[in-house]
């Protein structure tokens, strides 16, 4: 862990201890290399026990050890106070040595030691992935990625059965002694939550995601947990709930006091339970079930409950309803459908673990807010109400504000967001003042009442951050939609690459994205995809495709891609690719070439570095850099046509514009043109699809691909 972070968690438990009641007992341990159990009680010097992190401890071996703890709160300071970065060196190709597992272990043995059978909780404050002994999910070699969903799939993470296994001692252990894990996973990266989720929820702990210990969701949460009440911890320990029925009766499940209505089921069905339940049922399938297709079971549930209860009229489709008991319950299934819990493309096993931890712990009312989240309107013509989750509910006098548990958004119409901007709120316009503050007010109350602390974001329409609440709307309103609502906004889905209009086949490749999974994954992905598509061994590619005419395109980052995969196609006797459409191409360098503004060069390099920290040479990368020395030569593009595209008013137009005349000034056989959209910013084409500069942009690539 790097010392501003161990600045950042010293900060935090400081403060926590300082809201300890002074009877509490406190036990605290370090690990890294080693694990270190440090002795509060020893006044004359420091003096910790130290263990192997490579190897279990075992009660016995720790059995003489039974003084490890003060009532006092300045031998805890002080051992906080001294705390510093694990001090073995790390070699440049490997990862720190943590050995988390250990460190669990003996602080479980530590507690069942000491005080079995009574209330106590082991609080793990994680900042990164475990690497040594028992409980590891990767090895030190930087080399070898963290393990992915698409690894637990192929079953081609060899750590993840054994630590799964060896928490799960753990928290049988804990459970029987009546102890509680808790988890803070404070990391950019991976940490082993979806590992350590089994001892989680035996337990009954908490857990907190975030990217830092410096953010506010970890320094607020934790700080909440103490602050419940005055004389005593607030919290509750071994909370048991005993279930008596006859034997006529079969549990399969509870969900709060409940009776049969026998048949009379309809009446007494809870729409909300049941989204519920349903969420945490296909959850629980998708982990423990081999080739489980989690959308064909909901799918098909729903099915039967609409055959069941539902009432139709033979071949009349229209004809069909449901009571007012059922009738939001499709509603729910639709957007489970899309939620995390059954979607877990560009999520981590970590956040998937994390989302469905949250999901079984928490009440009725923010599960179904997991899955169905709140959409609130704030205009001038009426006060905050409800809207639907839908596209239609975008509009540019508007307030959206969303609430979907584990994100906030407050999200400002295009209007409403100029005149923000132009400061009409500090120029006597009350009104506009109170709409502004309005969401604000609400985001907070919600934000103030939950654990752990959601995320607030605010954007505006066209924003970058705008996606957050753009991919919880049901796309009813995409860019082929005939008539879309003034200062509305439109969806881009799937079905826009599909066909092009003078017939022409496109395919779309979903590839992982940076941070959750770092560059070069997107770059395999791509590669992967563009190795598919070439022997046209697909039927439907086969049908519609010509393979003998193929054409990569992409705009920013995947235009960025699109280089690459010319390079790989050349380098590695890859396909033949017809032509390349670069759209306005992400590229940068460490320095910025002339005429390019300083400060969005700068923030280029450092996006490049976030998204591949594995990066040579920073933002001269070759990746990044095409033109840097010691770049593959542009020679070897793998194309026999270009089209380079850019924005007059984009920040990247002077290096897309140096990419271009190197491109044309290189020893490359083929031919490139280029194309510049006056007045212009970047990507403009996405946001504002129907202007005359994209409708003319998108005719010339229709006409490049035609040969024109």
């Amino acid at each position: 862990m790097i010392e501003e972070e161990i600045g950042y968690l010293k900060s935090a438990l400081a403060q926590v201890v300082e809201l300890l009641p002074d009877n509490s007992l406190v036990g605290f341990i370090t690990f890294g290399t080693y694990v270190q159990v440090h002795e509060l009680g020893f006044g004359l010097l420091p003096k910790s026990y130290v263990f192997k992190g490579t190897k279990e401890v075992t009660k016995e071996q720790i059995l003489e050890q039974m003084c490890f703890f003060a009532g006092k709160k300045m031998p805890a300071t002080g051992v906080i106070e001294e705390m510093q970065k694990d001090p073995w060196p790390v070699p440049a190709d490997q990862r720190a040595s943590r050995c988390t597992g250990v460190a669990l272990s003996v602080a479980a043995n530590l507690l069942g030691v000491c005080v079995p059978g009574s209330g106590a909780r082991i609080m793990a404050f994680v900042g990164g992935p475990s690497t040594e002994g028992p409980g590891s999910i990767v090895s030190k070699s930087l080399s070898e990625p963290i393990r992915s969903h698409k690894d637990l799939d192929k079953d081609s993470a060899p750590l993840y059965d054994k630590a799964v296994k060896f928490y799960d001692q753990i928290a049988k252990q804990l459970v029987h002694q009546g102890h509680v894990l808790d988890l803070f996973a404070c990391a950019v990266d991976q940490v082993g939550v979806a590992e350590m989720k089994v001892a989680i929820e035996k337990t009954g702990g908490m857990v907190v995601l975030a990217e830092s210990f410096g953010h506010s969701v970890f320094k607020d949460s934790l700080r909440r947990i103490f602050q419940s009440a005055d004389d005593n911890l607030g919290l509750s320990f071994n909370g048991i709930l005993e279930i008596n029925c006859s034997k006529d009766v079969k549990v399969q499940g509870i969900i709060g006091p409940c009776t049969s209505l026998e048949k009379e089921l309809v009446a007494g069905f809870d729409q909300e339970a049941a989204a519920a339940v349903m969420a945490r049922l296909v959850s629980f399938k998708m982990e423990t079930e081999v080739d489980f297709d989690p959308v064909r079971w909901l799918d098909r549930a729903l099915i039967r409950i609409c055959s069941k209860f539902g009432d139709y009229q033979k071949e009349t489709p229209s004809s069909f309803s449901l009571s007012p008991c059922l009738s939001i319950f499709p509603q729910f299934i639709f957007n489970l459908r899309r939620s995390q819990f059954v979607q877990v493309f560009n999520n981590s096993p970590d956040e998937t673990a994390y989302f469905r931890m949250m999901l079984d712990r928490e009440n009725v009312a923010n599960a179904v807010v997991m899955i169905q989240p709140s959409l609130i309107s704030y205009s001038f013509q009426s006060g905050p109400e409800p809207v639907l989750l839908d596209a239609t509910a975008i509009a540019s006098d508007k307030i959206l504000l969303l609430d979907s548990y584990f994100t906030v958004v407050i999200f400002h119409g295009v209007t409403i967001a100029q005149w923000r901007k132009a400061g009409y709120q500090d120029q006597g316009h009350e009104a506009f003042a109170q709409l502004l503050k309005a969401p604000h007010e609400e985001a907070n109350s919600i934000i103030k009442e939950r654990f752990p602390v959601p995320r607030l974001v605010v954007c505006d329409q066209y924003g970058s951050q705008a996606r957050f609440l753009l991919a919880k709307l049901n796309p009813s309103v995409t860019y082929n939609s005939d008539n879309p609502s003034p200062g509305g906004d439109v969806i881009f889905t799937d079905d826009c690459i599909v066909e092009w209009e003078d017939g022409r086949a496109g395919l779309v490749q979903r590839y992982r994205l940076a941070p959750e999974h770092p560059l070069p994954a997107a770059y395999e992905d791509s590669w992967a995809a563009l190795q598919w598509v070439a022997p046209a061994e697909d039927e439907w590619i086969a049908e519609h495709g010509d393979v003998e005419r193929l054409f990569l395109a992409g705009d920013s980052a995947g235009a960025n891609i699109v280089h690459d995969m010319l390079l790989r196609a050349s380098a590695n006797g890859g396909p033949r690719i017809e032509g390349a459409i670069m759209l306005h191409p992400w590229f940068g360098g460490n320095t910025p070439l002339e005429g390019e503004p300083e400060a969005a060069s700068a923030a280029t390099a450092g996006l490049w570095t976030y998204a591949c920290p594995s990066a040579v040479g920073g933002a001269d990368d070759p990746r990044m850099n095409p033109l840097a020395p010691g770049a593959p030569p542009l020679e070897k593009l793998g194309c026999a046509r270009m089209l380079v595209c850019a924005g007059k008013k984009d920040a990247l137009y002077v290096r897309d514009r140096a990419y271009y005349e190197a491109v044309a000034a290189s020893a490359w056989p083929g031919d490139v043109a280029w194309l510049e959209s006056e007045g212009e910013e970047h990507v403009f084409f996405l946001p504002k699809p129907e202007c005359d500069n994209a409708k003319k942009l998108m005719d010339r690539v229709v006409a490049f691909i035609a040969g024109a």
